[in-house]
């Protein structure tokens, strides 16, 4: 696997930099995933209720809306944890290039 480079040295795995490309590709899984989940919300026919504020499940779909819905949860817990993941190792980037 080639990874890119960073002024003159190659990066290298348990590097921050690495780490934190690392986790920016699975970023963008994990939101592919998400979209895809929300595609396919969609396409069970739920629908968003602007009057009341709320989501309007056809009765036909619902156990299926359930399942995928938990899904989203999770994915949007999982995309929330990344986020802080990256945003340490960017300040590690930030406080380790201060200290040289």
């Amino acid at each position: 696997m080639v990874l890119p480079m960073h002024g003159k040295e190659r990066l290298q795995f348990g590097n921050i930099r690495h780490i934190l490309l690392a986790q920016q590709a699975h970023l963008r899984t994990l939101y592919a995933e998400k979209f895809e989940l929300q595609r396919i919300l969609l396409s069970l026919g739920v629908t968003y209720d602007q009057k009341f504020k709320r989501m309007i499940v056809p009765k036909k779909g619902n156990g299926r809306y359930q399942h995928v819905f938990r899904k989203l949860l999770n994915i949007q817990v999982e995309i929330n944890s990344v986020h802080r993941i990256i945003q340490m190792k960017q300040a590690e980037i930030f406080f380790s290039q201060m200290a040289d």
